[in-house]
């Protein structure tokens, strides 16, 4: 069984740059070859890893929410539970050659079968996308203005 999850990985950085760095990815695990726990690298030869989906290099680690490493991460979390969710629906996300991204039913499923997968994955993604929506909508108290 194939799973996608966040991992986060200090990054190489010379002697010249100060502060902390991260690196964070989305990474497809064999869980048959890796039954719990993550992968010790981000890379395609770590033991269970299957693909490296996406990956956001050298983000600085700061204290506060609008930090580099902490938007990256948001943003992982989002691409790992819309890839797991086609997964539950028995749909497989796959790189093809020609390095685009792919969505199609498990092999041997009827045509009909394969519509309501993916119709029923789609209808959760933008019930989550909306949910999401209505989470970030930035309300200011009166009398002040966000500043940027």
């Amino acid at each position: 069984m194939i799973e996608h999850i966040v991992m986060v990985k200090a990054a190489q950085m010379p002697n010249s740059c100060w502060g902390r760095y991260a690196r964070v990815a989305v990474v497809a695990v064999d869980r048959e070859v890796l039954p719990a726990g993550e992968p010790k690298m981000i890379s395609a030869r770590a033991i269970g890893v299957k693909t490296i989906v996406r990956t956001w290099e050298k983000c600085h680690v700061g204290s506060t929410e609008r930090s580099a490493v902490r938007r990256a991460i948001a943003e992982a979390d989002e691409l790992a539970a819309a890839l797991n969710t086609l997964d539950t629906h028995g749909l497989a996300v796959y790189r093809g050659s020609d390095d685009r991204w792919y969505c199609d039913a498990v092999p041997g499923a009827s045509y009909d079968t394969r519509r309501e997968a993916l119709v029923a994955a789609l209808e959760e993604l933008s019930e989550r996308e909306r949910e999401l929506e209505s989470e970030s909508e930035i309300t200011d108290p009166p009398g002040e203005q966000a500043t940027r």
